[in-house]
Order: C-alpha cells, then structure tokens, then sequence
C-alpha cells in the first residue's frame, strides 16, 4: 500500500496564516494584524457573521488575501463545520505551511526574524509553542493548574501536504485548530518561541466567559470541566508571573543572511553573492524537488553511500533505546544521541533495511524519520543500571525482526537477538554519585555482572571512545576484541554550503549541551555571570534544552533578565550556523562523556573550543593544539575563557586547528565504518 509524502522544501517556503474571527474590532485583531503582516505572506480570514467593524478591519489589510463572511454565526452551532470551512478556503491558496492562530494571539517579536529559519527546514512538518495565557492585564500571565504554560506546546505550524484528505471532529465546540490528519504524530519541532494569549487579559470578560462554557460542557458533557471552574477561582489561588519579551538574537538569521532578507511576501531582496537556492539547510538530505512523491509503505529509498546493494528481501532492525522521546511522548529531545539515531536510521534505510525504534513510553507510536517508527512500551524500571523487563517485553513484542540494534550497552541485559550490536556512548558509571545510585558495593558487584552479560551477549558492540574500551580491556582482558572504535561524526557539508556570517565585534560563547550537571551547565552559567560583568564585549550563548519545564522556564528568565546571555535551542539542522556566528565553544563536561557531537560540530565551525578533560573528549582535543582541555570548574573555566578573550590570535589559531582536526572525524567516514560493522553483523 502506498502513502503520500510531503516533500520538503529547503527554500522559498510560502507561509499562509488563518484565522476565524467574530466581533474582534474593539479588541486585539488589528494589532494582531499589523503583526502578522510583517512576517507571513497570506492570511485567510473567515469571519463569523461579526455585527463590528471587524470585516472593515480585515479587508484593510494588505496581507489578507482571501476574506469571506458568514451571514449567521456558526461557532456556538458547530465549531466542526466552521473549521471545515476555513481550511478549505487556506487550501486554495496553495500554502507550503499554515499558521492556526486566533485573533488575540500575539508571538514575541523574535519569530519576526526568526520565522524562515523555522520554515525552511526539512527535518520537520509542524512546529509547537508554549501559549501564555495573560490574566487580567497585559503584563501578567497565569501559571496555575492547567494554565502553566511551561509543561505543554500548542500546535501552531504545520507543512501542508496537498492532496491529502482532511476530516474535523463532529462536535459543537472545542474542535482545536486542526483537522484530526494534523493532529496525530507529525515529526514536531518544540519552540523556545513563546506566543502570548491575550484573551483574558480584561478581568471583565471572566465571568462571561465563564458562563458561556460552562453552560455548553454541562449541555454536551453533564458537568464543567475543572479547568473551566478555575476561571472563577479564588484570587488567593491564581498565580501570576510577570511577562517579559525574549532578547532578539544578536546575530541575523539564516535565510537573511543568505543573499538578503527575505520578506513577508515570500519574496528575496538581493544582498549579493549567492541566494538560498543554491544551497540546502544543513545536514539535512532534502529530496528530489517536487510537490510529491509515492513511496512503499514501510520502505526507504536505495542505499546511497554505504557501497552495498540491498538484498532482495529486506531485513528488518529493531533499535532498543531508552528515550529517543520523553516517556509521555510529548517532549523532543535535542541532543547528541537524538542525531546520532537519525542519522544510524538514516543509513540503515539507505543500505535496505527495514529499521522500527522501541523505548520506554505508555503506548504511543512517533516517528524518527518519515516512515521509521518509534513504538513505546510501558515498562519503565530501572534496576542496577539496567532495565530487564523493557528488555523481554522488547523481545517479546519486536516479532518479525531479523537484527537488533541495543542503543545503550546495559539494553542488551538479559538476553540479546544472535544477529545484534550494541553501543557504548561513552562511560557513564563515572559520576560522583553513581555508587549511591546503585546502592553500595554489594549492588555494584549485580551491576558489573549484568553489564558483563550484556556486552558478552551482543556480536559487536560499538564505542564511540577509546576510554570505554581501555576501561573494559582492564576489567575483562580480552572481552575489549569484541569492541568497535567509531568516533561520532560531523557533517563538514554542512559548514561547506553555509553563507559568510556577519561581523561582530564582541566575542561569542556558546554552551552548545543539555542544561544537565553532569554537562557542566552550572559552571558555566556561573562563569557567564562573572565574565559578563568583567568584560563588556563578550557574550554567553546556551543553546540547548533541559530535561524538565521547570528548568527551562528558568533559564528563559535568568537569561532575559541578563544583559549578555541568551538563552534558546534550536533543530540540529541549524546547529551549523550557531557555531558558525560563535568565536569560542565550551564543553565543560564532568562526567558521563563520549566523543562529544556538539564538540566536533564546533570544531568543524573553527571554534576555538574549551573542554573538560572526561571521557571520550581527550580523543578529539589535544591541550593547546586544537582547544584546551581543562578541569571543569568554575574557576578554571574563568581562567582559560579569560586567556582566550584577551587573546584573538590565539582564539583564532586553536579555531584553525579545530577545523583541521574535525576532518578526520567525518560523517562520511562514520557512515563507511559503521556500513562494515553492519553488514558483517547482520548478513
């Protein structure tokens, strides 16, 4: 059976914005508007049968291309219907992504610059922001209950795929803003872009508000919904924080760098030099250029690369990992492992596999790539740095596969498929508290055991360091033959197609990692504060996400109330340009370390890089030749980042070395190495 595939497109991306509206005049949708205006190129506007001047409103401006009005309203009859119509009216105007807005809600003015950066990707169909709903004001929001805004993204972006069959929900009301085809597990990009909701910014709009919904879910539903009788709660019980916009990057984005600004008109404005359609996002493989194209259900395209032809027959791999995906399945994580997993899938496919993913999770199925599941299984525990029962029930519910893949080397604990590799990512049994996690010594003993077990049980196990198989050589003489080497990778294409950045004149400092201990992220928030307040040309950069909302919500506040430190993420895919706006990288690693991704990605940009003498980085780091290698303190950390402050020839020279080291760490020769340990393994 065959299934439509969106192609994504790499460049000029038409960006078409909808919304309904019903009497909005007195309210928020010319401001809404005038914003939209600057960054979007269509906004398709259904209005309700509005007794205002709200349709005056909407046909003045110029970017409302397509404006048609209901003669009696429809919202409180049958939302469906309403949704149904309005997405009919978008698809005339042939989008390539479509922007679910409502008329009082606003994004901070960094989507403005930021917004062709997000659409012209081709890692992912639809982006999800975190939504503050204001609360009584227009400089408070509400964090209480199910108001918090920092543990849930709303879908606001998604890439429109022609020809596919849209249905909407046959309800009255709370229909969402998307067809059900766009609801389900889309490849999603998660937002560090917040939207404000102005819709209960005037208190007296409470309490008529209030009743209105609760009649309707008493009428539909026989009760209000809890969320629903907050709106009346008790002042003591409401929580408020107090909104301040995100600082604007201090470097131009992407698409605007490249050959000039592109506008809200989907237009290009020549800037000289090359334009974005002579080259591709990076380290992303965009498909032949066309609307769409068929391909086999549950296939992949031929190998490209690997060398090998793929068999008649395909051979399927289970992957075994623990989270690719938050247990919930909501949250994305972006790091080193993340990519390391596209990409392994990526080849698997090339080389004729069929490749599934399973990890911990209660019952949802995403994807890694279109047409690669993930599937969860409910099976979340953890003994001695194990998971056994994951293990078996993996086994027991991956019928079919011919191979397995264990994504880290305690996964392969009890038992292991004949045909399986497993990869080490580096030591993680080095952290100061590892011993009191297992237990005492007694537990430690159980642990090396099944560790034991597990690396003897696979054929192959992969590392991508040579400290875990030094550690494992004198643990267990002669086990370490089964080992490996595959360092991790750059795509050096990446940096190859990328425009020339801007000048600047202060010096740029990224934290490129997971807000995590064990990544040094304490140290070096603490090393941005002292440095800032030292220097008054050097700025911090920490790009990457935390584990939990709660961190995150945090971070976004410390950096936006500090002048020189920001404080974002962004999809692999655009890592590239980061680095290369950044003069200096810093892998203040304690513990848990491979070869870092992150660290070879700013090698590759001509970083001069600092990082902590742990694990796997002593491998691509050699001390004063291509970065520094340091103990990942606080003040060592200041010491050295001060040196190289001072010091722009340095900087640039270890930035030299870097680049010129990063070459034999090549995604190309990764996918070589990796292609012979899989076909020695498997076939």
């Amino acid at each position: 059976m065959a299934k439509w595939v969106s192609v994504r497109k790499s460049w000029g991306n038409k960006l078409t914005a909808m919304m309904v509206v019903r009497n909005e005049a007195g309210r928020y949708l010319r401001q809404v508007l005038d914003d939209l205006s600057e960054w979007v190129d269509e906004i398709v506007i259904l209005d309700d049968a509005s007794d205002d001047d709200t349709p005056s409103i909407c046909k003045a401006c110029p970017k409302v291309t397509r404006f048609e009005r209901n003669p009696l309203p429809m919202f409180m009859v049958h939302e469906g219907n309403l949704r149904a119509r309005l997405w009919a009216m978008v698809e005339e105007t042939h989008p390539d992504w479509i922007l679910a807005i409502d008329a009082d809600e606003l994004f901070e003015p960094r989507m403005r610059h930021e917004v062709r950066d997000i659409i012209n990707q081709t890692e992912y169909d639809a982006v999800e922001f975190r939504l503050f709903d204001f609360w009584g004001s227009l400089t408070h929001y509400r964090v209480d209950g199910e108001w918090n805004p920092w543990n849930r993204f709303v879908r606001l972006l998604a890439r429109y795929v022609p020809g596919k069959v849209c249905t909407w929900p046959d309800v009255p009301f709370h229909v969402g803003r998307w067809p059900l085809e766009y609801r389900g597990p889309l490849s999603t990009f998660q937002s560090d872009i917040r939207v404000k909701h102005l819709g209960w910014a005037r208190p007296e709009e409470h309490r008529l508000k209030y009743e209105l919904y609760r009649a309707r879910e008493i009428e539909t539903r026989g009760a209000p919904s809890k969320h629903t009788e907050s709106i009346v709660a008790p002042a003591h019980d409401v929580k408020l924080e107090k909104w301040s916009d995100a600082k604007p990057l201090p470097y131009a984005s992407l698409f605007k760098t490249a050959g000039g600004t592109q506008t809200g008109d989907g237009k290009q404005r020549s800037g000289g030099g090359g334009g974005p359609g002579s080259w591709t996002v990076p380290g992303v493989r965009t498909p032949v250029p066309g609307r769409l194209r068929v391909v086999a259900s549950g296939g992949g395209e031929k190998a490209g690369g690997s060398g090998r032809r793929p068999s008649r027959v395909k051979r399927r791999v289970g992957i075994l990992t623990t989270n690719h995906f938050a247990p919930d399945g909501n949250r994305v994580v972006y790091g080193g492992a993340e990519r390391y997993g596209v990409e392994l899938t990526r080849l698997l496919v090339e080389m004729g596999f069929e490749v599934e993913w399973w990890q911990v999770g209660t019952g949802w199925e995403r994807e890694i790539i279109p047409g690669v599941p993930v599937r969860s299984i409910p099976e979340g525990d953890a003994q001695f740095q194990t998971a056994p029962r994951l293990n078996h029930t993996f086994h027991e519910r991956a019928t079919g596969i011919d191979c397995a893949i264990y994504f880290v080397t305690f996964l392969a604990y009890p038992q292991a498929l004949e045909k399986s590799i497993s990869i080490s990512h580096g030591i993680y049994w080095d952290y100061p508290t590892f011993e009191a996690t297992l237990g005492g010594s007694e537990a430690r003993r159980e642990w090396r055991r099944r560790l034991l077990m597990a690396l003897a049980a696979v054929r192959k196990v992969v590392s991508v360091d040579t400290a875990t198989i030094q550690w494992v050589a004198a643990t267990w003489p002669g086990l370490n033959q089964k080992f490996e080497y595959i360092p991790n990778f750059v795509d050096l294409a990446a940096y190859r197609c990328l425009p020339e950045p801007e000048t600047h004149e202060r010096v740029r400092i990224v934290f490129p990692r997971r807000l995590t201990s064990v990544r040094g992220v304490n140290e070096a928030a603490r090393a941005a504060e002292v440095l800032t307040k030292e220097y008054d040309n050097v700025e911090f950069h920490f790009v990457g996400r935390a584990h939990d909302d709660v961190l995150e919500s945090h971070m976004m506040r410390w950096a936006n109330a500090t002048g020189r430190i920001f404080y974002y993420w962004r999809p692999p895919g655009l890592m590239p340009w980061v680095y290369r706006n950044m003069d200096i990288a810093i892998i203040p690693s304690k513990s848990t370390e491979g070869t870092s991704l992150a660290c070879l990605e700013a090698m590759g940009a001509g970083c001069a890089v600092v990082a902590g003498a742990t694990g796997g980085l002593s491998d691509l780091v050699i001390d004063g030749y291509n970065g520094r290698l340091i103990k990942p303190t606080v003040q060592d950390l200041i010491e050295v980042l001060g040196e190289l402050i001072d010091d722009r020839e340095e900087r640039v020279r270890l930035g030299n070395a870097a680049r010129d080291v990063a070459q034999a760490f090549s995604l190309e020769r990764w996918r070589r190495r990796w292609a012979r340990v899989i076909a020695d393994t498997f076939t």
